[in-house]
């Protein structure tokens, strides 16, 4: 078993690209994302990349059509360690490229996790920073489909809606955690890891795709 440890927030294409040659090398068959979004993110990025063999740099998988052309990717399961993104449920990426700037995501089937893990207890050791981060992500993660596709879809608005209500009744409680950790705030940061997940449902009847 290897380990690779430093994906950064905003997984970098630099980093992800040293974790690629190390899977090639070493022929891994199989990767476990244990983090957040970005670990996710930057662990899809790095399936694909690794059997990536059209020539070219592997940033071509984003930037251009290239990634029609991979029919397959390295198999990968999640234990997600930090609600907020939903990555550990979808096929979509979001990756950086510090050096040019940039910052892009792609959407490939072969990237969907085979099982994902989630425990809400884990969350129960999260700082409070990173208790807050979760929870401004999940709200913005629902809050821009919500806003972003105006086409009528009633029932998906009213599921959004009351997502992001059920996030501002928690929030308070689960920022006012105390060690050892009281069961109301139990209650609370266990149900926050659910609720960021279904922005994704709602995203895919939106917009008619995953994203």
């Amino acid at each position: 078993m290897l380990e690779f440890a430093g994906i950064e927030p905003n997984p970098d294409y630099a980093t992800l690209m040293k974790a690629v040659q190390i899977v090639r090398d070493e022929k891994v068959d199989f990767l476990l994302a244990v983090g957040g979004g970005s670990v996710i993110d930057g662990t899809k990025f790095i399936a694909l990349a690794a059997a990536f063999d059209q020539g070219g740099e592997a940033w071509d998988i984003i930037k251009t059509d290239a990634a029609r052309e991979l029919s397959q990717a390295v198999p990968f399961g999640t234990v997600l360690t930090i609600p907020g993104t939903g990555s550990e449920m979808n096929y979509n990426l979001v990756i950086s490229r510090r050096e040019t700037g940039e910052k892009l995501s792609i959407k490939h089937e072969a990237i969907f996790p085979r099982f994902s893990a989630l425990d809400p207890q884990v969350s129960y050791s999260l700082s409070a920073k990173q208790i807050r981060n979760g929870l401004i992500d999940a709200f913005m993660h629902v809050m821009e489909q919500y806003i972003t596709y105006p086409i009528g879809a009633v029932v998906q608005d009213r599921l959004s809606e009351s997502l992001m209500q059920s996030l501002v009744e928690i929030a308070p409680r689960a920022m006012r955690m105390d060690h050892p950790i009281t069961p109301p705030a139990r209650i609370s940061c266990g149900q926050r890891r659910w609720d960021s997940t279904p922005w994704w449902v709602v995203a895919y009847h939106k917009t008619g795709r995953p994203t």
